[in-house]
């Protein structure tokens, strides 16, 4: 997407794609377009070339063109005449003491470091998306089995209380069972509410608005 203004060590590219997942693909594709971050250092690296350029624009002769045109007069009877002139004109500026040179590296150094910083923060935001979208899928990986667990005490809970209306069952096995289920729904919430923070955080890497955006929950193997 972006070039560097001279041969540099290159910033790893697409190197989220070991995972194999079209969905993080395509969010670190919305990264680079929508990013706030990556944005200011782009305009950033722009404003450095059009620098760059114009320091360079000093070294270079300066050309100028005009045309004149003028109709002349002439004694009665006779056609008018009409003259038209061409003129051209070069300036150069004597470089002396190095001084546009120096403005010249001087200008490229900056566009450098203005690459150095674009090419670091897409990096930074490229490695924090991926962090950040393993952790939902871990997130809901994690409810999910938690969900599950919950489905199996809320049986076990409702087989303990047949159990204790049938006389087999004691007070303190009902109390333990609706313990286990209580502490896996609370699991369950605080898992949820990971997936939903760490949704937020990508929503605005991404520069949208946290309640625009939604992540399709992916299949976990059960």
């Amino acid at each position: 997407l972006f070039q560097p203004a001279r041969t540099t060590a290159p910033v790893p590219q697409a190197w989220w794609t070991v995972f194999g997942d079209p969905v993080l693909n395509d969010l670190q594709a919305r990264l680079v377009v929508g990013n706030e971050t990556l944005k200011s250092s782009l305009s950033a690296y722009k404003l450095a070339q059009a620098a760059l350029a114009s320091s360079r624009a000093g070294l270079q002769p300066t050309l100028g063109a005009g045309l004149t045109a003028q109709r002349s007069s002439s004694p009665p009877q006779q056609e008018a005449g009409n003259n038209f002139g061409l003129s051209a004109s070069a300036s150069w500026e004597v470089d002396l003491w190095g001084r546009l040179a120096g403005a010249v590296d001087a200008s490229q150094a900056r566009l450098e470091a203005s690459w150095a910083d674009l090419a670091a923060a897409r990096l930074s935001l490229q490695a924090t998306l991926t962090q950040s979208y393993l952790a939902v899928r871990h997130a809901q990986a994690q409810a999910q089995a938690v969900q599950s667990a919950v489905a199996g005490y809320q049986r076990s809970l409702q087989l303990t209380r047949n159990r204790y209306q049938a006389g087999v069952a004691s007070a303190a096995d009902v109390a333990q069972a609706e313990t286990q289920l209580k502490s896996a729904q609370v699991q369950l919430l605080e898992w949820q509410i990971t997936r939903a923070q760490l949704e937020h955080a990508i929503a605005t890497l991404l520069g949208q608005a946290p309640a625009s955006f939604t992540l399709e929950a992916a299949r976990v193997p059960s």
